[in-house]
């Protein structure tokens, strides 16, 4: 075995303990905090959450239609151009 092997099997054998230990606490704790939570306070977290969840979605509406008001503008100003304008009125000009 080389010393990389070794290294790497440590460090895997590491990740594998932390990983139980994390798990072990996050049961425990998470069996501590539902007995302390009651049926309101457990509603209250539900409302904040659902309230939060509206609060991003509106968030992301709002962006997405500030990008397309951007586009729209960008878009505008493109088919406005001069050089645009002359060159569609030429082309009615043309014949096939």
């Amino acid at each position: 075995m080389g010393i990389r092997t070794i290294i790497l099997a440590v460090l895997v054998i590491a990740l594998i303990v932390n990983t139980g230990v994390i798990i072990a606490f996050t049961s425990s704790g998470i069996n501590n905090i539902s007995d302390a939570t009651s049926e309101t306070s457990s509603g209250v977290l539900e409302a904040n959450a659902g309230e939060n969840l509206k609060n991003i979605a509106i968030g992301i509406r709002d962006s997405l239609d500030n990008q397309m008001a951007n586009q729209y503008q960008m878009v505008k100003t493109w088919a406005t151009s001069p050089i645009l304008v002359n060159t569609a009125k030429d082309a009615q000009n043309y014949t096939l």
